[in-house]
């Protein structure tokens, strides 16, 4: 369990509510509806990010002093750990793959990154830089293998290893002069390259001749940050210059803009289950952390879910269960930048702020094809099928409440 909770039933036995007792040193914990906010940043840690998620663990970093320190989280301030190898290094983690961490450390006598990889303790950490590169990165990692970028002079090259600096593999697609790699998921690789000065999104299979082209018709550039299953988002520049979030399907034909009216530019970080996260930018206002459901019409400014003082917020990584959505990023405070957690009730069928027989009874008309709320689907468990063991599965959480 990630953090205490204490609910209590009113007398028709239907509502449940539910009141968060963690909270970290800046921002406590708080809860609007069915959302709660939950604060990571490390007790005495003036600044803090969150940079990746998966599953129970978190990954960023944190600002304890003039350094940066790569963390890795497990639902609570007080479980950070520190990565960094040495005193005299900024390191940050950047990606997460079940007990496997990701990102790169400078260190003082060099100053540039060098890629790693660490399983839990700053003890573990193992070397990613390949010989003779000038610098290199890791941003993500999948249960086998770990992917990034490497320097060489002045050319950055999409990168991939399989635990150590000897099994690197270049991926940079031929014909292009520069790429890099930020998300993976299995065996399939996700950045972008850039091809006669345009930055192109694209998709890798393991290997430089695998290169899938996503970038759209008439767009400047683009590039992709995140990916699940069936979905890659990422980032699109128009002949205006604004920069729109974007979400693709596996082609350039299936490019989605997900930058909401009015909003002059936006930025699209994670997917998982149709579900994109990110953040907008109102003229020339702060960022705020956003969410979509797969069309710009569908923005939610999770900004608003932040206590009063907030004057910046962006959404980094995501991840669902079968109880809860949680959503990593940072919220810049009068007293610093905070480690942020999101956590949405999936019980809250219906996102009306309450768990109740509504809830229930419209998941049951969602399920018989009488109507879904809005962004709801009867696929509890996004098996593919609508069938006894989603509504097993959604009773489960409804029982568990929030």
């Amino acid at each position: 369990m990630m953090q205490p909770r204490v609910c209590a039933a009113d007398v028709s036995g239907l509502r449940v509510m539910c009141a968060v007792v963690l909270g970290g040193a800046g921002i406590a914990a708080s809860a609007r509806g069915q959302w709660t906010v939950i604060d990571l940043t490390p007790p005495g840690v003036p600044h803090a990010i969150l940079l990746g998620i998966w599953g129970d663990h978190q990954v960023g970093a944190a600002y304890p002093g003039d350094r940066v320190r790569p963390g890795v989280w497990s639902g609570s301030p007080q479980s950070w750990i520190d990565l960094s190898p040495t005193a005299l290094s900024d390191s940050e983690a950047l990606g997460v793959c079940e007990e496997h961490q990701v990102g790169y450390v400078r260190w003082a006598f060099r100053g540039s990154e060098e890629a790693c990889r660490w399983r839990g303790t700053s003890a573990s950490r193992v070397n990613l830089h390949p010989q003779g590169a000038t610098a290199s990165s890791a941003t993500c990692a999948s249960a086998r293998h770990q992917g990034g970028w490497v320097r060489f002079e002045n050319q950055f090259h999409a990168s991939l290893w399989n635990g150590n600096n000897v099994t690197w593999v270049d991926l940079n697609p031929p014909g292009a002069s520069n790429s890099g790699m930020s998300a993976m998921l299995g065996d399939v690789q996700a950045g972008s390259a850039q091809f006669g000065g345009v930055r192109h999104a694209g998709l890798w299979h393991g290997t430089r001749e695998s290169w899938v082209d996503l970038h759209p018709v008439d767009m400047v550039s683009s590039s992709v940050s995140g990916l699940s299953a069936d979905q890659q988002v990422g980032r699109t520049y128009g002949i205006d210059g604004r920069q729109h979030a974007a979400v693709w399907s596996g082609t350039p034909a299936s490019w989605v803009d997900l930058n909401p009216r009015l909003m002059n530019s936006s930025e699209a970080e994670g997917v998982s289950h149709g579900i994109q996260i990110g953040w907008t930018v109102l003229r020339d206002n702060p960022a705020h952390a956003a969410l979509w459901y797969g069309s710009a019409q569908s923005w939610k400014d999770l900004h608003n879910l932040l206590p009063a003082g907030t004057t910046q917020s962006q959404a980094r990584g995501i991840w669902i269960d079968s109880r809860f959505m949680y959503i990593a990023g940072s919220a810049s405070q009068p007293n610093g930048t905070r480690a942020i957690l999101w956590r949405r009730c999936r019980a809250d069928f219906n996102e009306d702020g309450s768990v109740d027989f509504f809830d229930y009874d419209d998941f049951v008309r969602c399920m018989e094809g009488s109507g879904c709320p809005a962004n709801a689907t009867a696929d509890f468990n996004w098996d593919g099928a609508v069938d006894f063991f989603d509504y097993e599965k959604f009773v489960l959480a409804f029982e568990l409440g929030c």
